[in-house]
């Protein structure tokens, strides 16, 4: 007897199904690796995920890695809900958080304290939240804020950016607002890249000793220090505001490595601002120092006050100043 004939729709549909399978690569879902008690999913045991498998949170759906268990993942992991880490994730694949989605590292109380190991890709376009004392994310690989992306590092957290690390913020990056001091550290050979905002609120202490640029590009930017924050560029630390970029300081700003301030880019330091200069400023085409309060300089200042060879730069307010200022149409970078 003559078999039913496929329609064309149904032979789409299992060519698209088969040329979809990676071969001798077994499929994961969260029922797999986790027990569902009612209202969370709990992880068994420690997981690895396979480079060819891709593990999907789905909606309504809370995955809870406890205290002693670790996922590895080398493969894909998309959250479309919740991930609450007390264990560890160790990502050398793609981590998706979808703009529906919200990742805890720590999460409720000092109890759940999470370690997060990134050194591949981590795409944030939710809620990703590094939280309470002993929590620590500590990124070698590539961090994507994207434009709908909030990362928050507070409560006493660490978010550690290592040597090769990269962290591109194109949605909004802060933290602190807490008695316990929060750490966020750019190491020798991080780079961090924002082009939309950062936002270090009471107790965030960022630390730089690698790269930071801020790129206004024609629409709003700001890596603004709120009262009781402190910025350290510490020597070997480059920070780069360009591109009509602001840095705007409300509370300590000290550097000891090199801050170049130019392209029509504002550095503000406010009424209630201490900023503490005794390593090197280059502030040039077009660049602005706005002074309100207290600014040290026992280092040096470069600032064009004629047109040369890289522009004049413009400081507004009084400086303190036991170094060097150097005004010359040749105080180039």
């Amino acid at each position: 007897m003559a078999g039913k004939r496929r329609s064309g729709f149904a032979n789409d549909r299992r060519a698209y199904y088969y040329a979809h399978l990676t071969p001798g690569c077994p499929s994961i879902t969260i029922n797999n690796i986790a027990t569902f008690n009612g209202e969370t999913w709990i992880l068994n045991n420690n997981t690895t995920i396979l480079a060819c498998q891709i593990l999907i949170i789905p909606l309504n759906s809370i995955l809870i890695i406890p205290d002693g268990l670790t996922i590895t993942n080398n493969g894909t992991i998309t959250n479309n809900d919740t991930i609450k880490n007390s264990g560890t994730i160790n990502n050398t694949g793609i981590l998706n958080n979808t703009t529906i989605g919200t990742i805890y590292n720590t999460y409720e109380s000092l109890l759940n304290v999470g370690i997060i190991n990134n050194v591949g890709t981590i795409n944030n376009n939710g809620q990703f939240n590094n939280s309470y004392s002993l929590s620590r994310l500590n990124n070698s690989g590539k961090f994507y804020n994207n434009i709908n992306g909030i990362l928050r590092n507070n409560s006493g957290a660490t978010f550690i950016n290592n040597n090769g690390g990269e962290i591109t913020n194109n949605g909004e990056i802060d933290g602190g607002t807490d008695i316990v001091p929060t750490n966020f550290i750019n190491n020798i050979g991080g780079q961090i890249y924002n082009n939309n905002k950062i936002y270090l609120f009471v107790n965030h202490i960022f630390a730089n000793y690698g790269t930071i640029t801020n790129v206004g590009n024609g629409s709003f930017n700001e890596f603004r220090i709120f009262n009781l924050a402190i910025l350290n560029n510490n020597s070997g630390g480059i920070i780069t505001n360009t591109n009509s970029g602001i840095i705007f300081s409300e509370s300590t700003v000290n550097n000891i490595g090199i801050i170049y301030n130019n392209n029509s880019a504002t550095l503000i330091n406010d009424e209630s601002a201490t900023l503490n200069n005794s390593g090197t400023i280059f502030n040039n085409n077009n660049g602005v120092i706005t002074n309100n309060n207290i600014l040290n300089n026992s280092g040096t200042i470069n600032s064009p006050s004629s047109t040369g060879s890289c522009g004049i730069g413009i400081i507004n307010g009084i400086i303190t100043n036991t170094g060097t200022i150097n005004t010359s149409n040749d105080a180039c970078p």
